[in-house]
């Protein structure tokens, strides 16, 4: 059986897009009962388009949030805004019993305390996430990744299966493209990671 996946543009990423980034970042720190207000009204139309695609047949929601990572918003910021938001949706299809996924890029290691917090059944980290890490600030949660997007548009089959085997020796739950995929990637280098993982045990266990 093949899942389906719906994906949703997070709520800081998608509010960043709506209006200049540089005024919506500022608006955050001065301004945060309108911040409130704008996001509150994209993440309720977050929700009715993840509604749509569960009625459309998802069976998972996957969301990304790039423009909400911590490298940019910091702890504090990153706990008020992407967490409280994005739990916000998580809360709201619930009901729906889906599985729900969160990605967020960049280093995380300053808001692994924060990200534990997100309410998605399992997290999604960028390449350049280390693993063994990821695991050691998130002991019980479901961890996805993170073969480099980068590397499956520019490498090579045998490249792919190194990276694939080291991530799954590092703790990963569910081996999965970092950052999605490019529009270039070669269709062999998608499978080799198939590949890898249905021919090396060790990565089963």
């Amino acid at each position: 059986n093949i899942p389906i996946i719906g994906n949703i543009t997070g709520p800081i990423s998608t509010a960043s897009s709506l209006m200049e980034p540089v005024k919506f970042y500022k608006a955050l720190k001065k301004n945060p009962e309108e911040a409130d207000a704008f996001l509150t009204f994209v993440t309720t139309q977050l929700i009715r388009f993840a509604r749509a695609q569960i009625e459309a047949g998802a069976d998972v929601i996957s969301v990304a949030d790039p423009s909400g990572t911590g490298e940019i918003l910091g702890p504090k910021l990153f706990e008020r805004y992407t967490g409280k938001y994005l739990n916000l949706f998580y809360d709201a299809i619930r009901d729906t019993q889906v599985g729900t996924i969160c990605h967020i890029c960049g280093q995380m290691k300053s808001v692994y305390k924060e990200m534990d917090k997100v309410k998605s059944d399992a997290l999604s980290f960028d390449s350049i996430v280390p693993m063994r890490q990821a695991r050691m600030n998130l002991k019980d949660r479901v961890l996805m990744g993170n073969v480099s997007t980068y590397a499956l548009e520019f490498g090579d089959p045998a490249r792919v299966a190194i990276l694939t085997r080291e991530i799954g020796k590092s703790s990963t739950d569910i081996i999965a493209p970092a950052c999605g995929l490019g529009t270039k990637s070669p269709i062999v280098n998608i499978q080799a990671i198939l590949k890898t993982v249905r021919e090396d045990a060790k990565l089963h266990a």
